[in-house]
């Protein structure tokens, strides 16, 4: 059954950050670490972010700098400290990206907390059955997220001394999970794999790690991603975790979280050798002027993805559309990994009332091509899985394929659980360089299933029209 109520909507207004190109970043980092020559080398150094209920313990790694990680030295003396921010600015715009609400309704809120006052800044894990040595940061600030169904993500700013304990954080970081080995299941029916990512945050340095569980089915599960950060004196950390794994949702899961996060990291830049100024400054929220042709992947912010749904009551709710909802949950079938959608822009829509869910997820690409592949790689995995098992017999689900006439490359499926009521219709749709995508879930059985396909057809029809803005002849 797909997830719902991750609010990742209603976002505060940031502020405008003049950032520096990344090269320029890593430029003024360099040259200050040359000049830091008073350096006495400390233990380990590093902090992992714990969170209750982690069914996977983690902590990231990977980044562009590949060369060994060298001894993690520390400053004692020296007259460059007082280049360093002392204190977390408080228009740091932590928050911005981030969901306002949790699953449950109440607020989101950012903390800051300073060394010394006696509140712990970080808790610390043993990686791999590695025991990680502590070094906490003079301040810390955290916001955090918990959804209704195990999902959570969670974002810190740490602020240390100099940059080279920033540094070391990373360090030990990276060569803590270059020697981790897979480990085994509590249950000893799966693996928890670990592994670095390639993948730049555009920061002086980052490191990015994925952890899931493979099972002994080849399936992929439970993924934890973390993205840490470092320009400066100063490590951004975001962590995420939800039920899917895979490839294409590691891939999906690292872009969404940078391109959430876009706005703190560009300003990490206040942290470095040369700090960028960070101003007070509402952000534009006008609408994308662009039109929506073949060569253009802009989704117009007034494309009309929820036409059909509502009205908002008691009973029903609205969410979108807007780019930074959760859309369809992520799919694997029989371990081929079809959904979501890694593509160049997205528009999410969703309603939802008793007993009953529905999703629309709009994405572009950058051109047909690309369009048609995700289409087909979709189709193939449904013919080639008929069902997956569940933990028990009953809760195995049976996936069909559905007829469904919509006038465009498309293909229709659902499935229902072995046993009781439960389902779900997913019809995916191409026109041009756009893929539309609906998950409708609810109490359907086999019998039903087809029904619920003939529903979604017919509804889904304005939307498919549409998205003519993606074709070559346009609207």
């Amino acid at each position: 059954m797909p997830e719902t109520n991750d609010p990742f909507e209603n976002f505060d207004q940031g502020m405008h950050v003049d950032a520096l190109p990344p090269a320029e970043i890593r430029r003024r980092g360099d040259k200050l670490r040359r000049r830091n020559t008073a350096l006495a080398t400390v233990g380990g150094v590093a902090a992992a972010l714990v969170f209750i209920g982690t069914p996977v313990a983690l902590l990231s790694g990977t980044g562009g700098d590949e060369r060994p990680a060298p001894p993690i030295a520390t400053q004692t003396t020296s007259p460059d400290d007082a280049t360093w921010r002392t204190e977390i600015p408080a228009e740091f715009p932590l928050r911005d990206g981030f969901p306002t609400a949790n699953g449950d309704g109440t607020a989101t809120d950012v903390v800051i907390v300073s060394a010394g006052d006696g509140t712990p800044l970080t808790s610390y894990s043993p990686l791999c059955g590695v025991d990680w040595p502590a070094l906490e940061p003079r301040q810390r600030a955290t916001i955090g997220y918990t959804g209704e169904s195990e999902d959570y993500s969670e974002r810190a700013l740490l602020l240390y001394a100099d940059a080279d304990r920033a540094e070391g954080l990373l360090d030990t970081l990276r060569e803590n999970v270059q020697s981790c080995p897979d480990q085994p299941t509590d249950d000893g029916e799966g693996v928890i794999e670990t592994r670095l990512v390639d993948f730049d945050l555009g920061t002086e340095r980052s490191v990015v790690v994925a952890q899931e569980v493979v099972g002994d089915d080849g399936l992929r599960s439970q993924l934890l991603v973390t993205q840490v950060a470092q320009t400066g004196n100063a490590v951004y950390l975001e962590q995420s975790y939800g039920a899917a794994g895979g490839p294409d949702v590691i891939d999906y899961e690292t872009s969404r979280l940078r391109d959430l996060s876009a706005r703190p990291l560009a300003s990490m830049c206040v942290f470095a050798a040369d700090p960028c100024r960070l101003e007070d400054t509402s952000v534009s929220d006008s609408p994308s002027s662009d039109a929506g042709t073949e060569s253009s992947s802009s989704i117009p912010a007034d494309f009309p993805l929820a036409v059909g749904f509502g009205p908002a009551s008691e009973e029903v709710q609205l969410k979108g559309p807007a780019a930074d909802i959760k859309g369809v949950s992520a799919l694997a079938l029989c371990g081929t990994n079809v959904l979501p959608l890694t593509s160049q822009d997205r528009l999410v829509a969703t309603e939802s009332g008793p007993e009953y869910v529905q999703v629309r997820e709009l994405t572009t690409f950058a051109g047909p091509a690309e369009a048609v592949s995700a289409v087909e790689a979709i189709r193939n995995a449904v013919g080639d899985c008929p069902e997956m098992p569940g933990d028990v017999p009953a809760n195995d689900r049976i996936f069909i394929e559905l007829e469904a006439e919509t006038g465009y490359d498309s293909v229709t499926f659902g499935f229902h659980y072995r046993e009781g009521t439960g389902g779900s219709v997913i019809q995916v749709t191409r026109v041009g360089s756009a893929v539309l995508v609906t998950d409708h879930s609810g109490e359907f059985t086999a019998g039903t299933l087809q029904a619920g396909a003939d529903d979604a057809t017919g509804e889904n029809g304005p939307v498919v029209n549409a998205m003519c803005l993606w074709t070559e002849a346009g609207c």
